[in-house]
């Protein structure tokens, strides 16, 4: 949970600084503002590295001697802003710059980007050395408003305008005193003294001078690489060998006078980057500049395969640099960018430009593969690469939140965070981002016991069951990462999730009707994703989905809350169970209906409706369990009369279903979706549905293969009675593989397994460090290393 800083941190007792003019309509909702500040280091001698705090609305990038050094903070809310702590290199006598671009994009900000009164905060962790000195003096100090940005709010999509919220595009306007500001010899004898915004940000009074609540910013540092693109993808014959030249970095691209040129750069794959463009010459030129996911039939949403630029239409976010003909001008965005393709439209004045080069920065959480997996056979090569495209879509949705898609939206939901968490627990050991989402969500919370649906957010928007699902992935959290004294302070808020939903319960124990949207999965028949419900409500989907949850709350009490409360959560799980069984069973067709009827559904037919997801909550309810739960699985996957999984998010629970039900192996059935969505569109990304023209071509929520390879295949999952992988459950599942193996690096220490089909069965060799229950004996293993033998599970 976020803690804000006391009252003596070094930060809190420094003044904050703005540019000098004031102006009312500066914050949430006014204009983008790029303001740079630069301070003089004169070091008569050399220093050690000092490091210092600093933090910014919205946000800032910290360079010395043109160096960048961190850019933040880490996106949230105001009341949870972070700060960074900074070192600083050793400096060897002489002047040096210390300089800081604050960026507050105000009503052009994306959907996540919060942040009230744009402000620059900054001082040394150590008092009294050279660097307080010099920071905390406003006569070092200089600063300028940059003119040389504004924003693009109109994007060219066809006419057709789809949900597009990441932020605006920005127009680079060439010259100006901006040029080279992160450099010592940089002339800023015109620029200005900032304004102190206040001497302390500590106020005895409890008010907020800088309308934000600071405390440590709880993440790391963006990973940042250096790339470049892979290929000239379309462009004018004549210009094509120098512009391949040019962008491997080799040469330059001159366009010559009184001309129009259109190039298709491709990245080779979907990335998350600041394309850098370096111009000379060329005065009063222009390139507009589109931002592109994937090449577009039409001016429609179809899409053609991924590979294919001929005849393809480019959408996306538009940006523009205008140059004014100075050398070496280097133009880049203040916010990275989401693309495959970028398409430059080039227009040249009476002089040549000289394009000197192209290249890349990409950006993103740090998310390494720690965790190993290799299947044996012939399906080895097929799987890791539905791994590979699994980590990629996993890297390019985590970044200071949880993205569901990092090209359109760029936004946190829990359902999508729930998924991407479990990747980050089993695949790369790693719970830092999973923390800080469970907070963010905690924050959003409203007056009448609801999580907002999507948060850091600007605008309002509430999927009830989400919050539910919020209440899951603190569950989650509990039983992969442990660390019951993380997960205690928000159980008084999931207590009131619940609660909202036990206020709506009828005197049959089924809900009713829930209000706003109630998401669940698109798919057919479902009206914008949400649950079918009668009038009166009814819902057996919904009812079985609250089950769950009061089930999760019963372990979160019994580990981490008030273990008396336990008992009286399993005693509601079970009246929920009861009311479904009693009111949604359809024993005609032995599954449960999606909403309880007496003998009509909800459309007024004769026929019941029955969903894979109703079913696939049942099990996950323990409404139904053993041989009823698999078999209830078994024929539900089987049928062509139910609704099916609309997108890849739900196929995540139907793989937990799978699980719990003891029929793992049936996961093999599902993943031809995931293959056949590359082979049929050059995809490099999991998009958000397996639909032929998805909106997104990047959504994490479908990350689940790579998930499945650790739970489902080696069989390794944590038990709800040792949390946080205290001890292991061993139920191993090869499907068509003749075997595999992997390591699962674990909070508590690295499991090793390695399964083979024999004659005899499954050959095991395991290498645990905590007890080990085997799900096919009953029988616990202790630390260590182990050799087993089990019977070949049949269908």
């Amino acid at each position: 949970m976020f803690k804000p800083f006391d009252d003596d941190h070094i930060l809190m007792r420094a003044g904050a600084m703005w540019l000098p003019e004031d102006r009312p309509d500066q914050g949430a909702d006014g204009p983008l503002i790029v303001a740079l500040f630069r301070c003089r280091l004169s070091l008569a001698n050399a220093t050690a590295p000092e490091a210092c705090w600093i933090t910014a609305s919205q946000r800032y990038e910290l360079y010395l001697d043109g160096q960048p050094l961190s850019r933040g903070p880490s996106r949230s809310d105001p009341m949870r802003w972070g700060a960074r702590c900074i070192e600083l290199p050793a400096m060897e006598p002489g002047e040096h710059l210390l300089a800081v671009r604050v960026v507050h994009f105000g009503r052009h900000s994306g959907i996540g980007q919060l942040g009230n009164r744009p402000f620059l905060a900054i001082a040394a962790d150590v008092p009294g050395g050279t660097l307080d000195t010099a920071l905390s003096d406003p006569d070092h100090w200089r600063c300028l408003a940059d003119e040389s940005v504004r924003p693009i709010e109109d994007h060219p999509w066809g006419g057709k305008r789809p949900y597009f919220v990441v932020g605006c595009g920005e127009r680079m306007i060439g010259g100006g005193a901006h040029s080279g500001w992160t450099e010592p010899h940089t002339d800023d004898s015109s620029w200005l003294r900032p304004r102190l915004i206040t001497r302390s940000i500590a106020n005895p009074w409890g008010n907020l001078p800088l309308d934000h609540q600071l405390g440590a910013d709880p993440l790391p540092a963006m990973e940042e690489q250096a790339g470049r693109f892979s290929r000239i993808a379309s462009g004018p014959e004549s210009l094509h060998s120098d512009a391949t030249i040019m962008l491997n970095g080799k040469g330059s691209l001159t366009i010559p006078p009184r001309t129009e040129a259109t190039l298709i750069l491709d990245y080779g794959e979907l990335t998350n980057a600041y394309w850098s463009i370096r111009l000379s010459g060329g005065a009063r030129a222009t390139i507009d500049i589109i931002n592109n996911e994937a090449p577009f039939a039409g001016e429609g949403k179809a899409k053609l395969h991924r590979d294919t630029v001929e005849n393809a239409h480019f959408w996306g976010l538009a940006d523009r640099i205008e140059h004014d003909g100075g050398p070496g001008r280097t133009y880049r965005p203040l916010w990275f960018r989401s693309f495959r393709y970028l398409k430059l439209d080039v227009l040249t004045a009476d002089d040549p430009l000289t394009i000197e080069d192209i290249s890349t920065t990409t950006t993103g959480y740090p998310l390494p593969r720690r965790s190993s997996f290799q299947a044996q056979g012939e399906h080895a090569a097929e799987l890791e690469r539905i791994f590979e495209v699994s980590h990629r879509t996993a890297r390019l949705c985590a970044h200071e939140t949880f993205f569901d898609c990092p090209h359109y939206e760029q936004a946190q939901f829990p359902g999508d965070s729930r998924v991407q968490a479990i990747y980050h627990y089993l695949v790369a050991n790693d719970d830092r981002l999973a923390r800080k989402a469970l907070d963010d969500f905690f924050a959003s919370r409203l007056p009448d016991g609801l999580t907002q649906c999507r948060f850091p957010s600007r605008r309002l928007q509430i999927l009830p069951t989400f919050s539910l699902q919020w209440v899951g992935m603190l569950a989650d959290f509990l039983l992969y990462r442990g660390d019951p004294a993380f997960c205690r302070p928000y159980l008084p808020f999931a207590r009131e999730v619940i609660g909202w939903f036990e206020r709506r319960l009828r005197p049959d124990g089924l809900l009713g009707r829930i209000p706003q949207a109630p998401f669940i999965d698109w798919t057919e028949g479902f009206a914008q994703g949400n649950a079918p419900q009668a009038p009166d409500g009814r819902s057996v989907m919904l009812t079985l989905i609250l089950a769950e949850a009061c089930r999760d709350m019963a372990f979160l009490e019994h580990h981490a809350g008030e273990p008396k409360l336990a008992s009286g959560w399993k005693r509601r799980w079970k009246a929920r169970l009861d009311a479904v069984r009693k009111q949604g069973w359809d024993r005609r067709r032995g599954m449960f209906t999606d909403i309880a009827c007496a003998g009509a559904g909800v459309d007024g037919s004769s026929e019941p409706r029955l969903s894979i997801h109703t079913q696939t909550h049942a099990v996950l309810a323990d409404a139904v369990i053993g041989r009823r739960a698999s078999g209830l699985i078994r024929r539900a996957l089987a049928s062509s009369r139910i609704t099916p999984a609309g997108s890849f998010y739900f196929r995540f629970h139907i793989a937990r279903a799978l699980r719990r039900a003891g029929v793992g192996e049936l996961f093999f059935d599902m993943l031809p979706r995931w293959r056949e969505v590359l082979d049929r569109t050059g995809l490099t990304t999991w998009p958000e549905t397996d639909h032929a023209d998805p909106r997104s071509d990047c959504h994490a929520w479908s990350v689940t293969p790579a998930i499945e390879y650790f739970q489902t295949i080696l069989g390794i999952e944590p038990v709800h009675e040792a949390p946080g992988f205290a001890a292991i459950r061993l139920d191993p599942k090869l499907g068509p593989l003749p075997g595999a193996q992997g390591k699962l690096h674990t909070p508590t220490g690295t499991v090793e397994v390695t399964v083979n089909r024999g004659d005899d069965g499954l050959a095991i060799q395991l290498r645990t460090p905590v007890p080990c229950h085997i799900a096919a004996t009953g029988a616990t293993l202790g630390p260590g290393e182990h050799e087993l033998t089990l019977d070949a599970p049949t269908s």
